[in-house]
C-alpha cells in the first residue's frame, strides 16, 4: 500500500485494481450463475477494496474503474462486455428489498469509511497520527467548529470536508443527535431498562407494553419489575431455581426489552403499531427457536423444554 499525505493517483492505486482484474480473470474460467458472481463481488472485490478504503479517500477514476470490472464480470462473467447492461448500475448497487442486487455504492463507502477516521478525531482516540492532529492542527480549537487551513495536507482537507457534510448527523458526545435516539442517561442498559417499563408518555404506547409483558410473564414468569434497574438487575441475579431456568429467564427479558425497543421505533418512525398478540407470539417463537438450537447442541436444556412449549 503506498505511503503518502498527499492525494493518491490512479497509478498509485493500480495494485489494486490489478489484484482485482486477476481474481476476476480467475473466475471467468468457472460457469457461474449472475448470483453467485454477485456474491463474489459483494464478497471478495468489496473485501479488497475495502482494505484500501478505510485507510485512504481514493480517486474517482479508480473507483469508476473497479465499478466498470464489476459490471462487465456481473453481466457477463468475463473482465470486458461491450452491450448495455441490462440494469444502471445504481439500481444494482440498492438493497435487495428496493429490487437491488445489494452490491456495495463503492464512492459512497469511502466516505462512510473516511467518517471513522472524523470519529478517531472526535473522540481523541489514542493512536498516533490523531494526536499528532490534535497538536499540529486543532491544538484549542472545537472540531466540529474546525477549518482546514489552507497549507494543510490534501488528506486532512478531506477528512475536514467529510467532517463538515456529517457533522448535522453526529456529535461530539453522542452518536445521533436525533431526538428518538439519544440516550441521555450515561449508564445505556439503564436506559433500556426504562424504555422497557415505561417506553412513553403516551397512554398507549405504555398500555402496549404493558400488555405485552403480561403475556410474556404468563407464558415464563421471572421477577416483578421495580422503578429501578440495578434492583431488578440484581433480582435476577439472585433468583433460585435451575441454572438453565435462569439463563432461560435472561433470555426472555432481553428479548423482551428488545422487542418493545424495535416496536416503540416502529411506531415513532413507519406510524405502524405491531398488536400486542402478535408481538408476543412472535418473540416467544424466536426464544423457542434458539433454546432448541442450542439444546441440540448441548442437551443442557432438556429440562426446561416442557415448560418452555407449554
Amino acid at each position: 500500500m503506498p505511503i503518502t499525505a498527499s492525494k493518491l493517483s490512479k497509478l498509485e492505486c493500480r495494485i489494486l485494481v490489478e489484484k482485482i482484474m486477476g481474481k476476476v480473470r480467475l473466475w471467468s474460467t468457472r460457469s457461474l450463475s449472475l448470483v453467485g458472481r454477485a456474491q463474489l463481488l459483494n464478497t471478495v472485490v468489496f473485501g479488497m477494496y475495502n482494505f484500501w478504503a478505510m485507510i485512504f479517500i481514493l480517486p474517482q477514476e479508480v473507483i469508476d474503474q473497479i465499478n466498470q470490472i464489476s459490471r462487465n464480470y456481473l453481466w457477463s462473467g468475463n473482465v470486458k462486455y461491450k452491450r448495455a447492461p441490462y440494469i444502471s448500475w445504481s439500481t444494482i448497487c440498492t438493497p435487495k428489498k428496493h429490487v437491488g442486487l445489494g452490491l456495495k455504492n463503492l464512492a459512497a463507502w469511502n466516505k462512510a469509511s473516511v467518517v471513522k477516521l472524523v470519529w478517531s478525531v472526535a473522540m481523541k482516540k489514542d493512536i498516533l497520527w490523531v494526536k499528532w492532529f490534535h497538536v499540529k492542527y486543532l491544538k484549542s480549537t472545537k472540531w466540529w467548529e474546525y477549518k482546514a487551513p489552507p497549507g494543510c495536507s490534501w488528506c486532512w482537507k478531506k477528512i475536514v470536508t467529510i467532517k463538515d457534510v456529517f457533522k448535522h448527523t453526529m456529535s461530539a458526545s453522542l452518536g445521533f443527535t436525533a431526538s428518538h435516539y439519544i440516550v441521555k442517561t450515561g449508564n445505556t442498559k439503564t436506559y433500556f431498562y426504562n424504555l422497557a417499563v415505561h417506553p412513553s408518555q403516551n397512554a398507549s404506547q405504555n398500555t402496549w407494553a404493558k400488555k405485552f409483558w403480561q403475556f410474556i410473564t404468563d407464558w415464563w414468569p421471572f421477577p416483578h419489575f421495580t422503578p429501578y434497574c440495578d434492583t431488578f438487575t440484581r433480582a435476577l441475579q439472585t433468583m433460585k431455581g435451575l441454572r438453565n431456568y435462569k439463563n432461560i429467564t435472561h433470555v426472555v427479558v432481553a428479548a423482551t426489552i428488545y422487542k418493545i425497543w424495535r416496536t416503540r421505533n416502529t411506531k415513532i418512525f413507519d406510524n405502524k403499531v405491531l398488536p400486542e398478540v402478535l408481538g408476543y407470539q412472535q418473540t416467544r417463537k424466536h426464544i423457542i427457536q434458539r433454546i432448541l438450537l442450542l439444546n441440540t447442541i448441548s442437551r443442557q436444556y432438556e429440562s426446561c423444554i416442557d415448560k418452555l412449549l407449554g
